[in-house]
């Protein structure tokens, strides 16, 4: 018998027991039934129990009597049941006789229920690997995406960290240049300050030596009585407003000139009548020099009396240039200085000489005077001149410009100050900046670094339990076909 008749043969031969084995439980209840209620019966003493037990009794007599009916509407089909069953006996032991008890069936059945359980647990270890390797391949890929992030992200930083490193000796050699340059400007602020307070001090000296040179003028003006002669016609000043002397002469002449050098200088004789008159009218002290017509004439036959070996006072002392020039000034000047000479070595020498030249007005460069009238030492007081105190505004003057120029000068140096220290301070958070780009572009490169070494590891792990992958798999897939 083939493998699918022996199944048909057994699920009807099953079925046929369980119908048969259903009529007889049933059959074997109702009878307990019936004597379970034959022993009620048989014990109830009460009335009411009794007819109660009855109409209990009723109802299970319908009910055997609808199951006895049932079992006999059942019959027919146990009978049939029956005979099936013994057919099917006899066809078993037919089957039997011919092919064994079944043992090895049974044996070939469990062999393939066995193989079939490994074949499912295969399937399921396959299915399992198969997702596994689903998922290293999803994970490969990651991996290798991000490995080329990392890869890109490396070459970003190693240009970066380039660029910074290119950046930081350009901007160390800014901020070196910066930092020189402000050097440099803070030695040209100090060279300035230095200069302006130097300029300061010779205005401030300038500017004082005037004052006092102007002073000293307006008192030898004074004393002169040049305010007193200033209504006077023909009074043209004092002949220190008039004359100009060579520097270093200034004592020489004044001992020279004598009396006179505070003289009024008027412009003929009747001026100088009225200058006189009105001297002695306002009882002041004063002398007066005319310009006449005299005067020039004896300058003009007048040469120079001084002795070898001495300067002639004349020759430094001239009228006043860049002023009002005045006929005669040059006659009064060589009448006033004609015999005065100035003696080369000293006051020894100049004594010697008016001792032997009683003529002459011997002087010294130190104001010393030696004449015919009485010796005197140093007898000046420092003659000043309108020229004098003239340069000297002038030199004021100058001083006040060169102290504006320095004052400038130091402006601009604090300007350049100021502009190289913002500079050199741009520069140095310019080169900070840098260093922690530098820095940060540094710590990244070996962030990236560690990074690709572990997902290198990663990588080669998921590569090789995918090849492990690959192979069972080829081997399980070869072993189900």
């Amino acid at each position: 018998m083939s493998a699918e008749r022996e199944s048909d043969l057994t699920a009807a031969l099953g079925r046929t027991e369980g119908m048969v084995e259903r009529a007889r439980g049933l059959s074997g209840v109702l009878k307990e039934r019936q004597r379970s209620l034959a022993r009620a019966l048989d014990a109830a003493a009460d009335a009411d129990v009794v007819s109660t037990l009855e109409a209990e009794g009723a109802r299970l007599a319908d009910e055997l009597s609808t199951a006895g009916q049932e079992a006999a509407d059942l019959a027919p089909e146990q009978d049939g049941l029956l005979a099936v069953e013994s057919a099917l006996a006899a066809q078993l032991e037919a089957h039997l006789a011919t092919r064994g008890d079944g043992s090895e069936l049974r044996r070939a059945e469990e062999a393939v229920t066995v193989a079939r359980g490994q074949l499912a647990s295969l399937e399921h270890a396959l299915e399992r690997d198969r997702r596994t390797l689903d998922q290293l391949v999803a994970r490969l890929a990651a991996a290798e995406r991000r490995a080329s992030l990392l890869e890109g992200e490396d070459h970003e930083l190693a240009e970066r960290l380039a660029e910074t490193e290119q950046s930081r000796h350009q901007l160390q050699a800014a901020r070196a240049g910066t930092e020189a340059a402000h050097q440099q400007a803070s030695r040209r602020l100090e060279v300035a300050e230095e200069a302006l307070r130097q300029a300061e001090q010779e205005h401030a000296r300038s500017q004082a030596r005037a004052d006092a040179l102007e002073r000293a003028l307006d008192e030898a003006r004074g004393a002169a009585g040049a305010e007193l002669l200033a209504g006077v016609d023909g009074v043209v000043g004092t002949l220190l407003d008039l004359v100009e002397v060579d520097s270093g002469w200034e004592e020489a002449f004044e001992a020279a000139a004598g009396a006179s050098l505070t003289a009024v200088v008027v412009s003929g004789r009747e001026p100088a009548r009225a200058a006189l008159s009105r001297l002695r009218q306002g009882g002041a002290t004063g002398a007066v020099l005319a310009l006449t017509d005299s005067a020039s004439r004896r300058a003009d036959l007048s040469g120079p009396a001084v002795p070898n070996g001495t300067e002639s006072i004349r020759g430094h002392v001239r009228p006043r240039s860049g002023g009002s020039h005045f006929p005669g000034l040059d006659g009064v000047l060589d009448m006033l200085l004609h015999g005065s000479c100035c003696a080369s070595r000293g006051w020894s020498e100049a004594i010697d000489l008016a001792l032997a030249r009683p003529d002459l007005v011997v002087v010294t460069r130190d104001g010393d005077r030696f004449s015919s009238t009485g010796w005197r030492v140093r007898a000046g007081g420092g003659v000043v001149t309108a020229a004098v105190v003239d340069e000297a505004r002038a030199r004021a003057e100058l001083a006040r410009d060169e102290s504006g120029r320095a004052a400038e000068d130091r402006r601009v140096a604090r300007v350049e100050v100021e502009s190289s220290r913002d500079a050199a301070a741009e520069a140095l958070r310019a080169d900070d900046r840098n260093e922690v780009a530098h820095q940060a572009a540094r710590v990244g490169q070996q962030r990236v670094s560690g990074d690709r070494d572990l997902l290198a590891t990663e990588l080669e792990e998921i590569r090789r339990n995918r090849a492990e992958l690959d192979e069972r798999i080829g081997r399980w897939s070869g072993r189900d076909g």
